[in-house]
């Protein structure tokens, strides 16, 4: 009788731990998920691209649309952000080049931190841009683009200038 009590005892026991190991191994798999799911990654900052041309023509209009949206994003980031995270301006240069703008749009797109871009300066550059962003579906608003061919066909393309 004592020798069956030890064993029943050991058995409650092993199954015991057992249970704890299980736990432990269910709670450090769902944490190594989470560590290495984008959806959980804790960032401090909400990142905004920001893509024009930097140099080249229309350079000296698209930095003072630089400047603009950096000195409204500063007082956002002044009044505590929002939900707490400050709002970053990641500056990328097109220089109203088509073929710069596409390749500027896979450099965002590679970054994987940008929530949602602001420009193409050209509508050339929009469109060429634009097709990136479908595909990656990154929305996009352009502050100058006139030209329907931007949006068109593009849920994920603003124009806040109408075709003239």
């Amino acid at each position: 009788m004592k020798i069956k009590s030890k064993i029943q005892s050991s058995n409650f026991y092993a199954q015991k731990h057992r249970k704890l190991f299980w736990s432990i191994g269910l709670v450090l798999s769902v944490f190594l998920w989470i560590g290495y799911n984008p959806y959980f990654k804790i960032q401090d900052a909400i990142h905004i691209a920001v893509v024009g041309p930097l140099s080249g023509e229309g350079a000296r209009s698209w930095k003072l649309t630089l400047q603009a949206i950096q000195l409204y994003f500063d007082s956002i980031n002044q009044k505590g952000g929002i939900n707490g995270k400050t709002i970053t301006l990641d500056a990328f240069d097109d220089q109203n080049d088509p073929i710069q703008a596409k390749a500027k749009a896979l450099e965002i797109v590679e970054q994987n931190e940008a929530v949602a871009v602001i420009g193409h300066h050209y509508s050339s550059c929009s469109i060429s841009g634009g097709e990136v962003y479908l595909k990656s579906g990154i929305p996009a608003v352009s502050t100058s683009s006139t030209n329907v061919k931007v949006t068109e066909n593009n849920p994920w393309y603003f124009r806040t200038i109408s075709h003239l």
